[in-house]
């Protein structure tokens, strides 16, 4: 066995009873350098660093734009900037056009994300002892909301605007406690998602749209014995809509689209099979194809067009052989049904699989792509042997 086979970065992906995909990294490797006069590819890790620069170690996270231009990513490498000597995960920001990288914020914890257009960053920051910090970046003017974390909470989505945030956690068994939180920026003040009647004791979040106007949640009754029903709540008009249709969760793992319209719901296996809903016209349907296997929400594209999910179904694609999870997207214009984790030059489909890059938001962009993590390269450029973030082919 060479050096570098034995150097190679191991991962398990596995598709948990919560839908959700496990990656269980160890690291080694050699300091990559970056090639002279690099010109940024679309295939190439959106995870790499300035100049192109391989990174040395794993990406953990990552978040696109919904024109794909922006990436902001988490990485434990150290040589993605000048000076990063910290030896813990940080949070970057990358142009995917001209290849310009730079660290928003040292010792970060959790998923990075982004607006839309990229103007706003959000990021969790670690410390001991406590829970740290969240924390929204403003690139525009270089300043940085920070207030202190309630506990292991989600990390917070940004409207457009920047006006609001949104954070919390979703149900747990009643093993953990459940949030779902609307601050006001400015004020630094906050709110409860609308209480839903007397009697309800605590609120969970289940799924907040990208651009953090609509909010998917319920309330508990403070005797467990049931739950106020689902709710969307419109921020922008303080409308909140009773949900009618089997909309299951565990964890934050709902998917809403821009317009509040379009829910990607569900995925605990055949008893709760994953479901896309029409909020409009009051119908749901269960992902095309009738997969054979179990299916975890990714996410859907800004335009509410193109639904994404991680599976280990094994029916939806010929090519598909490689016995792990991969990732499919559906084009719901076309009423396709696509194999996305392929290898850009050669179409084959990769050997070890993906994982998603995070939750909720920031996963599909509007041409279809979808931000993943991958061990094995999917490009000839990717040649650090880690784990590395990638926007798949558009569509």
């Amino acid at each position: 066995m060479t050096s570098a086979t034995r150097c190679r970065r191991q991962w398990r992906l596995a598709v948990l009873v919560v839908g959700a995909i496990a990656l269980v990294t160890t690291a080694c490797g050699p300091p990559p350098s970056g090639p002279a006069g690099y010109t940024p590819s679309p295939t190439d890790p959106i995870t790499f660093g300035a100049g192109g620069v391989v990174g040395n170690d794993a990406a953990t996270g990552a978040a696109t734009t919904g024109d794909g231009v922006w990436t902001v990513f988490s990485s434990r490498a150290t040589n993605l900037v000048v000076g990063d000597t910290n030896g813990r995960d940080d949070t970057f920001l990358r142009n995917n056009v001209t290849g310009a990288v730079t660290r928003v914020a040292e010792s970060t914890v959790g998923e990075p994300r982004l607006t839309a257009d990229g103007r706003y960053i959000s990021y969790r920051k670690f410390s001991s002892p406590g829970y740290g910090t969240y924390n929204v970046f403003d690139r525009i003017t270089s300043t940085t909301s920070t207030w202190a974390s309630h506990g292991n909470l989600n990390t917070p989505i940004v409207s457009e605007d920047g006006t609001h945030a949104v954070y919390g956690a979703g149900s747990s068994f009643g093993i953990f406690a459940v949030y779902c939180r609307i601050r006001d920026l400015a004020a630094g003040t906050e709110i409860d998602c609308p209480p839903g009647g007397p009697g309800f004791g605590t609120v969970s979040l289940d799924g907040v749209s990208s651009n953090g106007r609509y909010v998917m949640y319920y309330w508990n009754d403070q005797d467990g014995g049931g739950t106020s029903g689902r709710f969307l709540y419109d921020i922008e008009t303080a409308t909140r809509t009773p949900l009618t249709g089997a909309f299951v969760s565990l964890g934050i793992s709902n998917v809403v689209s821009d317009d509040g319209n379009w829910v990607l719901a569900g995925g605990f296996g055949p008893s709760v099979p994953l479901a896309i809903h029409d909020l409009a016209a009051g119908t749901s349907q269960p992902f095309p194809g009738l997969p054979d296997g179990v299916l975890a929400p990714v996410g859907i594209s800004p335009s509410g067009r193109y639904f994404a999910v991680i599976t280990d179904s094994t029916n939806l694609d010929p090519a598909d052989t490689n016995g792990v999870a991969d990732l499919y997207v559906y084009d719901r214009i076309e009423g396709t049904v696509s194999l996305a984790s392929t290898v850009f030059d050669t179409g084959a489909v990769t050997p070890s699989g993906v994982a998603r890059c995070g939750s909720i938001v920031g996963q599909v962009n509007d041409a279809g792509q979808v931000c993943v993590l991958a061990e094995d390269p999917m490009s000839p450029t990717d040649t650090n042997q880690f784990v590395d973030g990638y926007l798949t082919a558009p569509l």
